[in-house]
């Protein structure tokens, strides 16, 4: 096998390839955890604040975030909230990007608006986020 280093080309064994495409995995999947758990945190942040200020019910983290799918380093934030009222919605939303990182997508998915599947799943595969207490 021949592995080329700009100009340079190297004779490797099968053996150091082999060797060589694990260890690139291995941070491949290190590096997506990662980030996975920046989201994760970025999403607690924001449902925090939607609780203080707009004084939401409950807001769930759903989707690649918490595996309900495939997650990949350009996935969005996914939460679901209850108890935002509808005319506050847009405000909200502008508040809470200010969170993200640059070039970061979040969907804000009211509880109120949200299909019925989607309402199971967060409630079976999500992760609450945020839960005023009774």
């Amino acid at each position: 096998n021949i592995l080329k280093r700009g100009k340079l080309n190297i004779m490797v064994s099968d053996q150091e390839t082999i060797s060589s495409w694990r260890m690139k995995a291995i941070k491949e999947k290190m590096l997506l955890k990662e980030s996975r758990e920046r989201a994760k945190k970025i999403a607690k942040k924001c449902a925090l604040h939607l609780a203080k200020k707009y004084r939401i019910k409950k807001a769930y983290l759903i989707g690649s975030s918490v595996g309900m799918s495939t997650f990949h380093h350009y996935s969005d934030i996914d939460l679901l909230i209850v108890g935002l009222k509808p005319e506050l919605y847009f405000r909200a939303l502008a508040e809470i990007y200010r969170f993200l990182p640059k070039g970061s997508e979040l969907d804000l998915i009211p509880w109120e608006d949200a299909h019925e599947e989607i309402k199971e799943r967060a409630t079976t595969e999500g992760e609450i986020l945020y839960e005023k207490p009774l």
